[in-house]
């Protein structure tokens, strides 16, 4: 063991971790506290389930993507992934809890692993130049195999074979929990019965370095092109190299055709006879050479492991895991507290609105003489803010601070009293901001006489005493009871609110007003009627153009480039344009998805392929067609 490749190794790991803690955000009956990663089809989360009693379990959310909604067909194979899963129940395949839609996002919620994928463990040991113990090798592909029988052997209600192929096997796709279970996942790609969408034969699915040669043409694949891609992940368990492994995608196609298969033995001379016989079986170009089922597979490698004096279990799985990962065990163990912490603090605005309460007023704080008035039972109140047009301040009155209930002493009057003079101070302030018919500018100075020709008092500054007043039907009250000028409210009786009062003609409202105005007023009134015209011109203006800029089409998107290989050439047509003979390199194409149309006469072959480019992509696609 190398230590400082170990530390590396292990530094590598925690760089590659993929859990990062996110805001709780509510999706259906889940909260999603964490982001775990997202593909090209759809988005994956950690999630919570809670549930009544203080029921809470881990889940896992993959969202498709939104936009990909939109697309034909890209719904119908999601939910073909997820029919598919949610008949999977066994203890050697991820589980599916759900399938549903929630605010328009369709997801699948799915069992939570803590663990890695095998890719990473063997990433993980090779960093630290240490090979997987073939025991342990030979244990893990035996349970993977386990859960691979199970899918292959899966049935529909009333009994008819599925004929489930994954397609898509491979050590991303073998998960290894850090108690030691092992589990396949991702059957998104996978070939069954219950499939609405259908498969063309010419579309390679799948990893390039594990799939079957008859698949990497394009050729019908079943159950036993599994079984390859499981002989090209025990090969490289047992080696801990990679069997194929070339400069691009179409060299790595070439060899799983064509190229020389050594013995894992020639990389490992410990290796005992029976696992080379295992795993050459498996990695027959001719199907019909290969191992015939999963179960048969699974069978030969667990005869290896009886005849071993002690052999592994999952115990000694998850020894190994921990040992590989410590660093990472701990990073996760605090990313999760994260997570989950944010999950108990988070309260939802509507949550927050239920719990917070108005603040009560609980009386008015002692004036100058010392005497403190009684606390009157008055609803909540909520503060008052009134917003003044442009260029005038606005008020808020602050919050009152709460007082313990003194004992009365005769200050019923005071409370009176305040109360009066705060509304006094509201009036005078709705009359600064709601000038009801006076010019728009506002003379800042003597204030108008009476009709008895005294002049009006100005209203005194509020002290250090400030009560707030319910903006509830109470307030309404308070509001209608306008104060005169000796300081006593006018209790005279009010019409309703509801009740309709005939409107003055406008010719009479315009007579009254210029019989009780002055020349200069009259000339201040005209003035900022044609400012207000002025205004309402340009603003116009400025709308009509915001609508003209919006109505105008946005930049046509950014043009991609396609570079596509097959196997035999073809012709490959887009519409009537001729896109040339494959290989065809950087051909410009407009964003979007696009039929091509793949032509070779001599080899019979006439198929239609769907690519789809966006904006700016350079994408590079392969193709196997028989």
């Amino acid at each position: 063991m190398n230590p400082n490749g170990a530390r590396s190794a292990e530094s590598t790991a925690t760089r590659a971790y993929s859990l990062a803690a996110m805001p709780p955000q509510v999706f259906g009956k889940y909260t999603l506290i964490g982001r775990l990663g997202h593909g090209g089809m759809a988005e994956v989360n950690l999630a919570v389930s809670e549930g009544k009693g203080g029921f809470r379990k881990l889940v896992v959310i993959k969202k498709l993507h939104r936009h990909l909604a939109m697309e034909p067909g890209f719904i119908e194979m999601f939910l073909d992934e997820a029919r598919l899963a949610a008949r999977l129940n066994h203890p050697h395949a991820v589980q599916t809890y759900e399938v549903g839609e929630s605010d328009g996002n369709h997801f699948i919620a799915m069992e939570y692993l803590d663990g890695q994928g095998l890719e990473r463990l063997l990433r993980m040991s090779g960093e630290r130049e240490e090979v997987i113990s073939v025991e342990l090798a030979a244990r893990m592909i035996s349970d993977a195999l386990d859960g691979l029988a199970y899918a292959h052997e899966l049935t529909d209600f009333d009994g008819t074979a599925l004929n489930v192929v994954h397609r898509d096997i491979s050590p991303q796709n073998i998960f290894v929990t850090y108690n030691g279970m092992v589990k396949l996942l991702d059957f998104g790609i996978a070939k069954a019965a219950t499939h609405v969408v259908e498969t063309k034969t010419g579309v390679i699915k799948g990893k390039y370095a594990y799939i079957a040669p008859e698949q990497a043409l394009g050729a019908d694949v079943d159950q036993r092109s599994d079984l390859w891609s499981m002989g090209v992940v025990l090969w490289e368990v047992l080696t801990g190299r990679r069997l194929f492994k070339s400069a691009n995608e179409l060299a790595t196609l070439h060899e799983t055709l064509q190229g020389d298969i050594k013995l894992p033995s020639a990389f490992r001379p410990d290796l005992p006879t029976d696992l080379d016989t295992i795993c050459m079986r498996a990695l027959q170009r001719d199907p019909n050479d290969r191992y015939q089922s999963a179960q048969e597979m699974k069978d030969d490698l667990d005869r290896y492991l009886q005849m071993l004096p002690k052999a592994p279990g999952r115990r000694h799985i998850g020894r190994l895991m921990k040992d590989r990962f410590a660093e990472v065990i701990d990073l996760h163990k605090t990313t999760l507290a994260a997570c989950l912490k944010g999950s108990d603090q988070s309260v939802t605005s509507s949550a927050i609105d239920r719990l917070v309460a108005p603040a009560s007023i609980s009386g008015i704080h002692a004036n100058q003489s010392g005497m403190t008035p009684t606390p009157t039972p008055t609803p909540s109140p909520a503060p008052v803010s009134v917003t003044p047009p442009p260029g005038l301040p606005s008020v808020t009155p602050p919050p009152m601070a709460t007082s313990a209930p003194r004992p009365q002493e005769g200050g019923g009057w005071m409370w009176k009293a305040a109360l009066i003079l705060l509304v006094i101070l509201l009036a005078a302030v709705a009359a600064l901001l709601l000038p009801l018919g006076q010019p728009d500018e506002i003379m800042v100075g003597a204030l108008p006489d009476r009709e008895d020709g005294t002049a009006e008092q100005p209203v005194p500054e509020a002290g250090g005493d400030v009560v707030q007043l319910p903006s509830e039907p109470g307030m309404e009250a308070a509001r209608n009871e306008a104060p005169q000028a000796d300081g006593v409210a006018d209790t005279t009786e009010q019409p309703p609110a509801e009740e309709e009062v005939e409107a003055p003609t406008e010719e009479e409202v315009e007579a009254d007003r210029q019989a009780s105005r002055t020349p200069e007023q009259i000339a201040r009134l005209r003035a900022a009627r044609e400012r207000r015209q002025r205004e309402r011109r340009e603003r116009e203006a400025r709308q009509a153009q915001e609508r003209e800029e919006a109505a105008t089409p946005p930049p046509a998107e950014e043009p991609g480039r396609l570079t596509l290989a097959t196997t035999p050439w073809t012709h490959v047509y887009l519409g009537s344009r001729d896109l040339g003979t494959t290989p065809i390199v950087n051909v410009e194409l407009p964003a979007g998805t696009h039929a091509l149309r793949l032509v070779n006469r001599e080899a019979g072959i006439e198929q239609t392929y769907r690519v789809t480019i966006r904006p700016g992509q350079r994408l590079s696609r392969r193709l196997g067609l028989r």
